[in-house]
């Protein structure tokens, strides 16, 4: 059996989702944010460091609180991304 690193991991799954965007033409957007998402999440499910979507996005995502709406938290800033 095959062992690969975190790096070769997140590397192919990121070439996939940038390889998938440009394929149909897209270069930002939440279809984008919403593969870049999926890599994150599923590299920190993979890990064992978080076990839930919004564990990986307080893990993967470090965005200014000024950037983040008044009464929002960090995961609904970052789910917002794909509305």
């Amino acid at each position: 059996m095959t062992t690969y690193t975190r790096e070769q991991i997140t590397t192919a799954l990121n070439r996939a989702a940038d390889e998938i965007a440009e394929a149909v033409g897209i270069n930002e957007g939440p279809i984008l944010d919403a593969m870049n998402l999926a890599v994150n999440v599923g590299m920190s499910y993979l890990e064992g460091t978080a076990d839930t979507v919004a564990d990986a996005i307080e893990e993967n995502y470090d965005v200014l609180s000024d950037d983040i709406e008044e009464g929002r938290t960090l995961v609904d800033h970052v789910l917002g991304w794909l509305e």
